[in-house]
């Protein structure tokens, strides 16, 4: 379930694929949420979306220390 940010995000992101700003924060909300996997395919959709911008791929990082801790 999404909450209504997350919602609006998605919808920003269908509207503009070459926009990285709402996969990003998705990807944040995500990852504020514990939801690792959804958060990595947001990050990584910005990442694509935004090969320049170190963030996405910044916070990709994080989500494998995340990971590596959990294991």
């Amino acid at each position: 379930e999404y909450t209504e940010a997350e919602t609006n995000w998605i919808e920003a992101a269908r509207r503009d694929s070459n926009y990285m700003e709402p996969r990003f924060n998705l990807g944040q909300s995500k990852l504020r949420e514990g939801k690792l996997n959804e958060a990595q395919a947001a990050f990584e959709e910005a990442a694509r979306s935004a090969p320049r911008d170190p963030r996405p791929r910044e916070r990709l990082e994080w989500v494998a220390k995340l990971r590596s801790k959990q294991s």
